[in-house]
């Protein structure tokens, strides 16, 4: 995969459901893919889309997203499925956003041997591994922080099991059982 100049940082294109994408190759962030607004944003890609909440970080600190997953996407020879992606607003995007539709995030990459080639301009990814491991998502819809041994929740996602158990901004959780059903 070729890199290109992305602002002082370095990019790829990959696939993302049939469309070429050109992603920020960014090995800090958490999530596979994260997807900004000239991508997400164009016709027909929401069509059908199961569509969520979540909190995301990075540059402009934490943020509200639009969540969602991506039902494929391509790098290396290899076809991803079912990859969590948030989906950022123009109000946390940059200038140094300009032409590009994403981030690909450590969570993929780290599925490769990978070398970058900065002479050549150019990422080598080795045999993949690790492909039937299915991408870590927060399915609770439900975010918090610890200080002093407890939980204060700091989002809670709309429509998520979290909020229909009755989860607020603000609560304190000081134990999780386990309820059957």
């Amino acid at each position: 995969h070729r890199l290109f100049d992305a602002g002082g940082n370095r990019a790829i294109d990959v696939q993302i459901e049939g469309r070429t994408a050109r992603m920020v190759f960014d090995i800090g962030n958490a999530w596979p893919a994260l997807l900004y607004p000239r991508f997400w944003q164009a016709e027909g890609f929401m069509d059908g889309r199961m569509v969520s909440t979540t909190m995301t970080g990075g540059f402009g600190g934490m943020h509200q997203a639009h969540m969602s997953r991506l039902r494929e996407l391509r790098v290396g020879g290899v076809a991803f499925k079912q990859l969590p992606v948030p989906m950022t607003s123009e109000r946390v995007m940059h200038a140094a956003s300009q032409g590009l539709d994403g981030n690909l995030g450590m969570p993929v990459v780290s599925r490769f041997h990978v070398i970058i080639d900065f002479p050549q301009q150019q990422v080598l990814f080795g045999a993949p591994f690790d492909l039937d491991v299915p991408f870590k998502s927060n399915l609770v819809g439900v975010s918090m922080s610890v200080n002093d041994g407890r939980g204060r929740v700091s989002f809670v996602a709309l429509g998520s099991p979290a909020e229909q158990a009755g989860l607020k901004v603000g609560d304190v959780v000081t134990a999780i059982t386990e309820q059957g059903s």
